[in-house]
């Protein structure tokens, strides 16, 4: 079965990258880390942060409870697949994956291996073991890495336009925020929903008066308001001939909800 998965070949390129890699230890080692990193990034830069970690984590538990996997192999997985979703977040393509990916092993290294600072974890060099189908060779840490990207080849989906939305792979609250913001700065207010300026209101960015955008976003959401408020009470106005409107009752949403707006006259400025 396993040839029909939908993400097969996103397994299969992560694997071929790993095995063509100068890493050592392509189970257990600093190659095993670079397989799980390189897959999981892929996966949600293709299929988005539910998909993503669905698959990645039903793998874990799979291994754990089938396969009998040791809590340090577990404990290990775990934390390379999430490097490899935190990459997947925002890489536009498969190329980008892979490059974001051996910088990740590089700060690995350094740390030799030991999960620091979020860089990437192994286990100890003894229980590193290799594929039999791995090309013999010199393998040795700290690594040169090759400018080409060996899996690519062999790999169709690795162009920007088979990646999801970014919105689509926002996973984290922080994410979903930065992803809702970066499409209303290009969005004029006069085309944001309800719903988009609910999501700004409930920003730290638009309550926080020490956020970095904080005045960006109030003046945007006062915009918004003006527009709308603007947009009603011409809708609820009719002008007699003395130059004097007459405003019908209606209601109005307001930055902290909805604002009753009483029937009233009031004199109209002169052309």
């Amino acid at each position: 079965m396993t040839e029909f998965r939908f993400w097969n070949s996103v397994e299969r390129a992560a694997a071929g990258e790993a095995e063509a890699s100068p890493l050592p230890g392509f189970y257990d080692g600093p190659a095993d880390a670079y397989r799980h990193i390189v897959g999981a990034a892929e996966l949600r830069r293709r299929f988005g942060w539910a998909i993503a970690y669905g698959i990645v984590t039903g793998n874990e538990v799979r291994g754990t409870h089938a396969k009998g996997h040791a809590p340090e192999l577990r404990r290990m997985d775990d934390h390379n697949n999430a490097i490899g979703l935190s990459i997947g977040a925002d890489a536009t393509s498969n190329e980008e994956v892979v490059r974001r990916a051996r910088a990740a092993i590089d700060a690995g290294v350094e740390n030799s291996g030991s999960g620091l600072g979020q860089t990437p974890l192994w286990l100890p060099q003894e229980r590193w073991r290799e594929v039999s189908a791995r090309p013999p060779a010199e393998r040795a840490l700290p690594v040169e890495w090759p400018d080409a990207i060996p899996s690519a080849a062999a790999y169709r989906f690795g162009d920007e336009r088979f990646g999801a939305d970014r919105a689509f792979r926002a996973g984290t609250p922080r994410e979903r925020q930065a992803a809702l913001f970066e499409r209303l700065e290009a969005t004029p207010t006069a085309e944001w929903s309800e719903a988009d300026v609910r999501g700004v209101i409930a920003s730290p960015a638009y309550r926080n008066s020490s956020a970095a955008e904080h005045a960006l976003w109030r003046e945007r959401v006062r915009q918004y308001f003006q527009e709308r408020a603007a947009g009603q009470d011409q809708a609820a106005e009719e002008e007699d001939a003395d130059g004097v409107a007459h405003v019908r009752a209606y209601t109005r949403m307001g930055p902290s909800g909805p604002i009753q707006v009483r029937a009233h006259d009031r004199a109209t400025p002169a052309p």
